[in-house]
């Protein structure tokens, strides 16, 4: 029998994967996705996506399952807030 792992262990596994591929990256482009891409993707609405030094990209998404386009928002060093939303399509 498969044991189930725990929040933490899940919390651990996945804090080490996004470690592994974002520490130490910079962001080289910041580009909204094109009409083309977003129907490519079947979405009605267009994210923000953020290419990094070595050729990644980044794309927010609803979920993780692709459901459609996700904002971004954050906090300056200074206290500003940000978001980065979806632009809708139509």
């Amino acid at each position: 029998m498969r044991e189930t792992k725990t929040n933490a262990e899940n919390r651990a596994r996945w804090t080490g994967y996004a470690r592994k591929h974002l520490v130490g990256r910079t962001i080289v482009s910041a580009d909204y996705l094109t009409d083309d891409e977003c129907r490519d993707l079947d979405w009605s609405e267009a994210p923000v996506v953020l290419t990094l030094d070595d050729g990644t990209t980044l794309l927010p998404m609803r979920d993780d399952e692709g459901n459609g386009a996700g904002a971004i928002s954050g906090e300056t060093k200074a206290g500003e807030s940000l978001l980065f939303p979806v632009l809708r399509r139509w």
